[in-house]
């Protein structure tokens, strides 16, 4: 796991922290389990793109994350380009 820092308005703080109280976890715990339902593919587009996007970390193990996240950037710009076409 890695740490990070997010900011919160005040409510949405009070809201997790009775959140985690009602349900004895912590709220850390109850993040996590909001970004992985949000991150969850919502369509089979998305789902082929997730698969994609792991092919490819996949095949090149050996690059670091930045170099991994410029071919990602990449890739969006193709398929928005493909996508402006379509119209």
């Amino acid at each position: 796991m890695k740490k990070t820092t997010i900011y919160l308005k005040e409510d949405e703080l009070n809201q997790l922290k009775k959140k985690a109280f009602l349900t004895n976890k912590s709220i850390a715990e109850i993040i996590r389990r909001g970004i992985h339902l949000v991150t969850r593919p919502s369509s089979q587009e998305e789902e082929k793109a997730f698969k994609a996007l792991e092919t490819i970390r996949n095949r090149f193990n050996d690059l670091s994350e930045a170099q991994v996240e410029n071919l990602v950037d990449s890739a969006k710009k193709v398929i928005r380009r493909e996508k402006k076409s379509r119209r």
